[in-house]
């Protein structure tokens, strides 16, 4: 009896000691949950200060960019980076949407002009824009930096402005039959090419890559060839179409390609051979791409075509859902296409698939004229606003609006460095 006695008390101690013992353990483990789960808050709370305090640094560095010359850019791709989509949190407060918003606002306005803007374009040393306007007989120089008239040049031409590749001369022409060559740096006339019929408006100029030669085209259907160097005419053809409205060089200098109202003609420049034609209604644009593979092509109810530049084979076409296509442009890779419409939209196309991959509202009239900038990060294009809109494309788009108080603007270019404009 006396040993069953002394195993009962040893028994319970033992049971006694092991229930203390994982007691402790569990008490033990439970400090340890509680250690860790505050350690974790800790660590939690602490990463939300520091992303916190990384939001709002960020925020000041694009605050700080609405103050830069192209900043805009810098200031897209911070707000970007802070999509909720991308930083996986939504901290987005006021200030990311008002830096959003004056992302998406006018950023510059030329105010001059007191009639339809037909054209624009870029001076090479990327300082000013020239532009032009109909029956205003005035083309006018714009300091971009500054956005500031500087000079102005009378004259009877204002259907199209062009500078030469190199910048030092400017090219126009008129509702009259007027093809003018001017100096760049000082305005003056330096001589007017005769050959388009007197009253006849040329609706477009445009310089070879290399600037010795011009091609003008009227809407009598006559496309001229111009020797700018000795100021005199090479060819001249009557290409058997009414209303010829648009010429682009390839980039060799050898080919011309020209639209009208019953479609393209490519030319060569040397003979005056029409190596292919193609029918389409009413083209208002035509381009040809800077690695001359293609030429693109748009007309007046909408649809954009691309066409192979060596053989005349339609490579795609795209029936737009919206109104008149009054013209287009490259990018400097050939990749992509910018449409300028009727609908107060520009559009940028995949050059493959003719597929729309950005859409560019903000104009409060028809878009006549659009050129990309030879960086490829600018879009300019001018309209019936009277406005002229500057676009930055790369990472996102940007609007600068440059409001010479034009009416229509219908041609537009850029100079080679990609900061100044011509209309």
């Amino acid at each position: 009896a006396l040993t069953f006695v002394v195993l009962l008390v040893v028994a319970f101690l033992v049971s006694s000691f092991l229930y203390v013992d994982a007691e402790r353990s569990r008490e033990a483990e439970r400090l340890s949950a509680l250690s860790y789960r505050k350690a974790r808050d800790q660590a939690q709370e602490t990463a939300e200060e520091l992303l916190s305090t990384l939001y709002f640094s960020q925020m000041n560095l694009a605050g700080q960019s609405m103050q830069d010359p192209g900043g805009v850019g810098q200031m897209r791709e911070i707000l970007a980076s802070w999509e909720p989509e991308q930083a996986g949190v939504d901290l987005r407060g006021w200030e990311w949407f008002h830096m959003s918003a004056f992302c998406q606002r006018e950023q510059l306005v030329l105010k001059g002009h007191r009639s339809n803007v037909w054209s624009v374009d870029w001076a090479p040393d990327g300082t000013s824009i020239v532009s032009s306007a109909s029956g205003e007989g005035k083309l006018r120089f714009w300091d971009i930096s500054a956005g500031e008239q500087v000079s102005v040049i009378e004259t009877k031409a204002g259907r199209w402005v062009a500078f030469s590749p190199d910048g030092t001369r400017l090219a126009s022409c008129s509702f009259e039959g007027d093809v003018e060559i001017w100096d760049a740096q000082n305005g003056r006339r330096l001589f007017a090419l005769r050959g388009h019929k007197p009253g006849i408006t040329v609706r477009c100029v445009a310089w070879n890559q290399d600037g010795t030669k011009l091609a003008s085209v009227d809407n009598g259907g006559i496309l001229i060839l111009w020797d700018v160097e000795r100021g005199r005419l090479l060819q001249r053809q009557d290409l058997g179409q009414p209303r010829l409205s648009s010429v682009s060089w390839n980039r060799a200098g050898s080919r011309v390609v020209v639209g009208g109202a019953g479609g393209i003609t490519v030319v060569d420049t040397d003979s005056g051979d029409k190596l292919w034609a193609a029918p389409a209604t009413v083209v208002e644009t035509v381009r040809w791409s800077p690695n001359d593979s293609l030429i693109a092509v748009g007309s007046s109810h909408g649809s954009l075509r691309t066409f192979d530049a060596a053989s005349g084979e339609q490579v795609g076409e795209v029936d737009a859902d919206f109104e008149s296509l009054w013209c287009l442009d490259w990018d400097p890779q050939s990749r992509r296409l910018v449409t300028a419409h009727r609908d107060r939209t520009l559009r940028i196309w995949d050059a493959r698939s003719l597929e729309v991959v950005q859409t560019l509202p903000g104009s409060t009239d028809q878009i006549y004229c659009v050129r990309w900038s030879l960086d490829g990060s600018r879009i300019v294009s001018g309209g019936a606003d009277y406005a002229v809109r500057v676009w930055e494309v790369d990472p996102k788009n940007q609007t600068i609006v440059l409001d010479a108080g034009h009416d229509f603007v219908s041609s537009i270019d850029w100079d080679s460095t990609g900061s100044l404009i011509a209309t």
